[in-house]
């Protein structure tokens, strides 16, 4: 499908009957002229943002000053934003999370090891990110498992294992709006209590000078957990496993070459495509 739009017509406009139309644009010039290009096609909630409305027509009507979280603001909003978190994920300071993030994989391989046979996805791809992201977050370890379903339900909410009530909107809808009360709740407790986790940061650091609203904060707690889970784990089994099982000269090639992982990790995120397509 993608090869021929590219070859045929890199630039289309989708009818999308019982949806909000739009024009599907797959060639790579196209693409980065339009991602290059904030004051045309924007990023911001406030202005459409990067969601498809479905039936409902018109921009999402948000306060004065809200521009959810950084991932939904342009220029030059986004840059400041962008930095309160940015200073956290350079490779400097990844390079300090190797040794507990090598102690969660060991012990998730441990235990699968133990059963013989096991589910990929769920008991590794989902496990170790999830630890991971949730931890840096200072999320209570007894909710994790709650949260980890309720971001699955809100970013695959089409799938028939979450898929709740008459359509996938409504799961994502209860999903977003559980998780949205949560971390509101844990925020607020953050606020009294302090700390050294990612979510004490985004508290603890205005931009420009500005306190956060709230609503920007729970929207940036939801975009972290989103981005250290569901991308990660899909990166991990149909960029990773899935085409070394399919492939079985380039799994051959990978274990008598162990020093290729480096550049076989970007290319499993290459070619399993995480995230399909981006919106402006």
């Amino acid at each position: 499908m993608f090869n021929r739009l590219r070859r045929e017509a890199p630039v289309w406009w989708h009818e999308c009957p019982g949806g909000e139309p739009f024009w599907a644009v797959t060639g790579y010039a196209e693409a980065r002229s339009i991602l290059c290009d904030p004051a045309t096609f924007s990023s911001a909630t406030e202005r459409g943002g990067m969601f498809l409305r479905g039936n409902r027509a018109g921009a999402m009507e948000l306060p004065e000053g809200v521009g959810g979280p950084m991932i939904e603001t342009d220029p030059p909003r986004h840059q400041p934003h962008r930095r309160v978190l940015s200073s956290t994920f350079t490779p400097r300071s990844v390079a300090t999370l190797e040794s507990d993030v090598r102690a969660v994989t060991s012990a998730c391989l441990d235990r699968v090891q133990d059963m013989g046979q096991f589910d990929f996805v769920s008991e590794v791809a989902h496990v170790i990110p999830s630890e991971v992201a949730l931890s840096l977050m200072g999320v209570p370890r007894a909710d994790w498992a709650r949260l980890a379903d309720l971001e699955h339900r809100a970013l695959t909410s089409s799938d028939p294992e979450y898929v709740a009530g008459d359509s996938g909107v409504t799961t994502m809808d209860d999903a977003l709006l559980a998780l949205g009360l949560y971390f509101f709740e844990l925020l607020s407790e953050k606020e009294r209590t302090g700390g050294d986790d990612l979510l004490c940061h985004l508290l603890a650091t205005p931009v420009q000078g500005t306190p956060r609203l709230a609503v920007d904060l729970v929207g940036e707690a939801i975009l972290l957990m989103n981005g250290g889970l569901d991308t990660t784990r899909a990166a991990a089994s149909a960029g990773g496993l899935l085409p070394l099982l399919e492939l079985p000269d380039q799994q051959r090639q990978l274990r008598e070459d162990p020093e290729g992982l480096t550049t076989a990790v970007d290319e499993f995120v290459r070619w399993g495509s995480p995230i399909r397509h981006v919106a402006r």
